[in-house]
């Protein structure tokens, strides 16, 4: 995935052994490693964001620390499965933007979801002021966040950003479309506010721009136990 913007929330030393569930075949567990092993090519890293380099140092050292074969483990059920404190993980949270929301050009804007459906609970979104919530007495780990920002007229550029405690984590973006489709895996390791924006540009002044469709899904793929 070229473009990945360079984290910058680490301290340069500590490493952290992760646990996933996968598709249990030869094929599976190879793209499982060509995932693993892709940030240590500079080209995929944003150069914007931070020195590429030393992202590819940060992954190439973990990797040299890492045993070279995958251990295959119980994993528990890990699609529900209870943890330490007792509680049930989420699996599910469905949002969509019920109504529309008005669009201006130029402006990052949070994009208003509400809760539509919950699989399990609880997955810590304030509803009233349309963020994810996550803290350390609560589930740190990987979430996935997937879906898709739609507008009822095509801007020159519509971008859609995941911000984490009010920075930028990740985004995606679209030249001409009225469209962006999203699918972001993030580490969610400290207290943390996780909302979604939307950036157009070159909207057309003469035709009343919104959200149109809108939806999001988070789930919670792993959870890391203190």
């Amino acid at each position: 995935m070229a473009g990945a913007i360079i984290p910058n929330d680490w301290d340069g030393s500590t490493y952290q052994c992760y646990k996933v569930q996968w598709p249990s075949s030869e094929q599976w567990g190879a793209i499982l490693l060509g995932q693993i092993t892709e940030p240590t090519v500079e080209a995929y890293w944003e150069p914007a964001s931070g020195n590429p380099a030393d992202a590819v140092q940060a992954v190439l050292t973990s990797e040299a620390q890492t045993e070279p074969e995958f251990y295959v483990e119980d994993c528990n059920d890990m699609t529900e499965h209870t943890h330490p404190r007792g509680e049930v993980t989420s699996r599910i949270l469905n949002l969509a933007l019920p109504s529309a929301q008005a669009l201006s050009d130029g402006i990052w804007q949070k994009v208003n979801f509400e809760v539509q459906t919950a699989f399990g609970a609880p997955h810590f979104w304030d509803d009233t002021n349309h963020k994810q919530v996550v803290t350390l007495t609560d589930y740190v780990g990987v979430w996935n966040y997937s879906g898709g920002v739609f507008v009822t007229s095509a801007p020159t550029t519509l971008s859609v950003g995941l911000y984490v405690n009010g920075s930028i984590s990740h985004f995606t973006q679209a030249t001409g479309q009225r469209g962006v489709y999203f699918r972001w895996n993030v580490f969610v390791l400290e207290d943390a506010e996780i909302e979604v924006r939307a950036l157009a540009q070159g909207l057309s002044p003469s035709i009343q721009s919104e959200y149109w469709l809108s939806y999001l899904d988070i789930n919670m793929l792993s959870e890391v136990y203190n």
